[in-house]
């Protein structure tokens, strides 16, 4: 058996293989990426042959898709072996047979190393992050750079790219959080207006970059940062915003004393007492 393949692979946004030693990125033909993302995202168990037909090409197994599928799991495995190894140890695809990617492969994926280390440090309380969680959540930011195939509107692929774009706002919100403990208020604006940029209506991170602001006795921003809210409710769901949203507006107007001092951010209760008129 030859040696275990030593691979660099990259889904997020586009996808992109790299063999050990040659720094040349190969881009695989759009035709395969389906495939390749597919046995990514289930990369921890193996997959029946008519289970992949039937979610890639949204049709029942026939003969004819299942023998188009072995002509693209034989061009997938030439991309993913140099042309002298004989047999592939990272797809795993035997004759008519479950195919799979090789857990044991020595093998580097985008999307796992994000994975692996957002649900990790995700998992701690805010007041037990460290700075090296701090690391950790930035490093996991900076490999997810957009969607896996965004081309690619099939159910199965939606819903991951729905999973991990949650997951990357669970690590901005992480970040956050321990940038404002941290009295590192510019930093944590930020985190803040990454997740508004996926979500601007998230009234619950409107309050806290208003209250980074006024951490930093910026109440011209703080202010601004009002204005935009309730100018973006009123044209998307016709609201004000909430009272807590509220008050902090009245405190800017009635020129409250600041401390610029690291705080911690809190989830304002989002629920309104009635309806908007």
């Amino acid at each position: 058996m030859g040696a275990t393949l030593k691979l660099r692979m990259e889904l997020f946004q586009q996808v992109r293989i790299t063999h050990m030693g040659n720094d040349a990125a190969v881009f695989l033909p759009e035709a395969l990426c389906p495939l390749l993302a597919f046995l990514i995202i289930g990369r921890n168990r193996s997959h029946s042959r008519r289970e992949i037909v039937e979610n890639l090409w949204q049709r029942d197994a026939d003969p004819a898709l299942l023998h188009r599928l072995s002509n693209c799991l034989y061009r997938l495995r030439q991309a993913l072996e140099p042309t002298e190894q004989k047999t592939s140890s990272v797809l795993q695809a035997p004759s008519g047979q479950n195919v799979f990617i090789e857990a044991n492969a020595n093998l580097w994926i985008d999307v796992a190393a994000f994975e692996e280390t957002a649900l990790q440090v995700t998992s701690i309380p805010n007041d037990k992050l460290t700075v090296e969680d701090g690391q950790k959540l930035e490093d996991a930011i900076q490999l997810y750079t957009g969607d896996i195939l965004p081309y690619c509107l099939d159910d199965w692929l939606v819903r991951e790219n729905d999973r991990l774009r949650g997951l990357k706002i669970d690590c901005l919100e992480k970040l956050m959080a321990l940038r404002a403990q941290q009295g590192w208020f510019t930093r944590a604006l930020e985190a803040g207006h990454l997740i508004l940029a996926e979500d601007p209506l998230r009234e619950d991170i409107q309050y806290q970059i208003m209250e980074l602001h006024l951490a930093k006795g910026d109440r011209v921003n703080a202010l601004r940062q009002y204005q935009a809210c309730e100018k973006i409710l009123k044209r998307e769901l016709n609201i004000k915003p909430i009272r807590e949203i509220q008050n902090i507006y009245r405190r800017i107007l009635d020129g409250d004393q600041i401390h610029l001092t690291p705080i911690t951010l809190k989830s304002p209760d989002i629920r309104r007492e009635t309806t908007p008129s």
